[in-house]
């Protein structure tokens, strides 16, 4: 059995995410200053290199790692559901989901309420990319799903690649849906 992460296990996780976030708006922001002071008379042309960082930053970069320079100066990872790296789709994915996760763009209250009140800690971007933030050290470890608490612990199972449990109410085996978020009953 491998090992796995849950969010309660690192506790500042939070408070983490929230550095690593100030960091990389400001690094984006700095580089749209300087972008803007070389390039003032072309404006278009520093928008597309600030588009041109975002997108190397957090979504080349990060989907290769694993980290935006944010993420890397606190020591977070995004992971897919097997602890590795999320690559470049599901990072776009996240980045894309920042239109919603951003609102209302001056500060992104939807992103920080679903991070601070959701019980796996993440945002719409991290559910609707099949990711999670984690530390360093939890790179290589497929993160938990986190049981209610009328569940009991989900184990890992090596052959279904996903959670098993047994449902309290019923008896019956289910896997856990990594994509839906779901426990579903296990077949035969």
């Amino acid at each position: 059995m491998t090992e796995s992460i849950a969010p309660a296990d690192t506790p500042d996780l939070l408070w983490r995410r929230v550095g690593a976030a100030i960091i990389d708006v400001a690094i984006a922001v700095v580089v749209a200053l300087v972008a803007g002071l070389v390039l003032r008379r072309v404006a278009g042309l520093a928008v597309l290199v600030v588009l041109a960082y975002e997108l190397g930053a957090w979504v080349w970069w990060q989907g290769r790692t694993g980290a935006s320079p944010g993420k890397a100066m606190v020591g977070l990872r995004v992971v897919d559901a097997s602890g590795q790296p999320c690559g470049t789709g599901k990072a776009a994915v996240r980045w894309v989901a920042w239109l919603v996760d951003g609102f209302p763009y001056c500060l992104p209250l939807v992103g920080f309420v679903m991070i601070f009140t959701d019980a796996e800690q993440r945002r719409l971007g991290d559910r609707w990319a099949g990711t999670w933030v984690v530390t360093d050290d939890a790179v290589g470890r497929p993160p938990a799903p986190q049981a209610t608490t009328s569940d009991p612990e989900p184990v890992w199972d090596d052959d279904r690649q996903a959670y098993v449990r047994t449902d309290p109410t019923s008896g019956r085996r289910e896997v856990f849906d990594e994509t839906a978020g779901t426990w579903t009953a296990l077949e035969g």
